[in-house]
């Protein structure tokens, strides 16, 4: 009896260090880029930044605080205009509960928790009702991530 409650004892303890080290050392899964493209280097509705490759092609904008737009023209085989985006290293963030939190764009930071802003997502020109780890990439739509 007395060797079970030593063992559940060490048991619970080994568990409670293993839960701190997890929250100290930031397990939790993040899509933060090293080093995002910059939104100074996209180009203008006339003519987009071209990056990457595959066989589906969209427009993607983003908009500053400012209401200055970059331009880029993504090729992809990604599944989500999210994961093409992350790919890139055009956008970043945190996996949550309900998907990708994007809380950067071109480098450009959008936390409400730190600045009461967010990154608002339009499929061409309407607001998406769904994040941008939830939209499949459609051939010719402008996808826009606008600072709000």
């Amino acid at each position: 009896m007395k060797s079970k409650f030593i063992f559940r004892s060490l048991l619970s303890l080994f568990l409670c260090f293993v839960l701190l080290a997890a929250a100290v050392c930031g397990i939790a899964e993040t899509a933060e880029a090293t080093e995002q493209i910059p939104f100074s280097a996209g180009g203008t509705a006339e003519e987009p930044v071209p990056l990457g490759e595959g066989a589906t092609t969209f427009l993607f904008i983003a908009v500053n605080e400012e209401g200055d737009e970059a331009w880029f023209s993504i090729s992809t085989d990604a599944e989500t205009v999210g994961g093409a985006l992350l790919a890139l290293n055009l956008i970043g963030g945190d996996f949550e509960a309900y998907g990708l939190y994007v809380k950067t764009v071109c480098g450009i930071l959008a936390d409400y928790n730190i600045n009461g802003h967010y990154w608002g997502l339009y499929i061409n020109g309407d607001m998406a009702m769904t994040g941008v780890d939830g939209v499949a990439p459609e051939n010719g739509t402008r996808y826009m991530m606008k600072f709000e």
